[in-house]
């Protein structure tokens, strides 16, 4: 919303800290209502830590002048905002920096903000794990180097292999200068989301390590995985803090051509979120990756948006995201 609706555009941003605490940091753009009239309203977009809100804030509000415009702003917002952006005890908020304006950094660093935010996301890491027949744990699978043929022609349905060195898109925290993360990975834009997979066949395999950390720490730090199986018994791969939805796609074969049977499980405290399984769980080519990167992908947001979750996973890089800010125009 910032970048369509403020870059371009006269308006003012606002830093400061709730309740004067310096772990809950406030970030609000208004847009120039010197012509506005009595009785109008002008947009502005609220960052915190918990997430953001478009507010319209009537002009009546902003032209009384017995305080300073940043009084007013604090004075407007802690009376209309709820607790699910900011603390219900919000007494004040301080904006130790007003009316930063026509500040072009300033403005590129609250266009990077956005496209980083973690609970508003418009690129997203998906873990994809290849799982033999006969494997039933963690270990084992992760020593996988390469999949079968069907698994194969599954990646090349999810999205296209790229390669990592000097690749300028969404990287998905691997490394795409030195090759520590692997030479190629799997990538696709779908529905204006940028991903980026997680594919353990493709991330280095370390000889000496028997638990293969490295590819654990960046599939065990994704939200949402996809297992492909071979056959077997399902057996969840990499217990971690941050995965919540698995999605086990199987490979079967109906007359000659490739389909895929379907299964979707997730963590207890995920709010539902659909599409739902189509009977009896088996698509085609053709509609296996819109179904799957719908149900994912939701099943993300999902859970990026549940209160106890959100708190713990996300807001840390949020709050981290705005402190930046904050400190680089004191």
């Amino acid at each position: 919303p910032y970048a369509a609706l403020f870059f371009s555009k006269e308006h003012y941003n606002y830093l400061g800290y709730i309740n004067n605490k310096i772990d809950d940091p406030v970030l609000i753009s208004v847009l120039k209502w010197d012509k506005a009239k009595a009785g109008e309203s002008v947009i502005a977009i609220l960052r915190t830590k918990r997430g953001d809100a478009q507010l319209s804030i009537p002009v009546n509000k902003l032209l009384n002048n017995k305080y300073s415009v940043a009084k007013r702003i604090s004075h407007y917002l802690k009376n209309v905002v709820d607790e699910s952006l900011m603390p219900s005890n919000t007494q004040k908020i301080k904006f130790n920096l007003g009316e930063l304006k026509d500040n072009e950094q300033l403005k590129k660093d609250i266009v990077d903000i956005e496209s980083r935010d973690p609970l508003r996301p418009t690129c997203l890491n998906i873990g994809i794990v290849y799982v033999k027949k006969g494997q039933t744990d963690e270990q084992e699978y992760l020593e996988n180097n390469s999949g079968s043929e069907e698994y194969e022609h599954f990646l090349s349905l999810m999205g296209k292999k790229i390669t990592l060195q000097g690749w300028d898109k969404h990287r998905g925290d691997l490394d795409t200068t030195r090759g520590n993360t692997g030479t190629h990975s799997l990538y696709t834009v779908w529905k204006g989301f940028q991903i980026m997979f997680h594919v353990s066949t493709l991330l280095p395999f370390t000889e000496d390590d028997d638990q293969q950390v490295s590819r654990k720490r960046l599939i065990g730090n994704d939200v949402s995985v996809i297992i492909f199986q071979d056959g077997g018994t399902y057996v969840p791969p990499i217990v971690s803090k941050f995965l919540h939805v698995y999605a086990v796609v199987s490979p079967i074969s109906i007359s000659g051509n490739p389909h895929y049977r379907v299964a979707v499980t997730n963590k207890n405290n995920v709010p539902k979120y659909g599409p739902p399984i189509c009977s009896p769980g088996i698509y085609s080519s053709k509609t296996i990756q819109e179904f799957l990167l719908t149900k994912v992908v939701n099943g993300h947001l999902s859970t990026i948006r549940a209160p106890d979750l959100s708190e713990k996973m996300f807001w840390r890089p949020k709050l981290q995201m705005l402190l930046d800010v904050i400190r680089k125009y004191e």
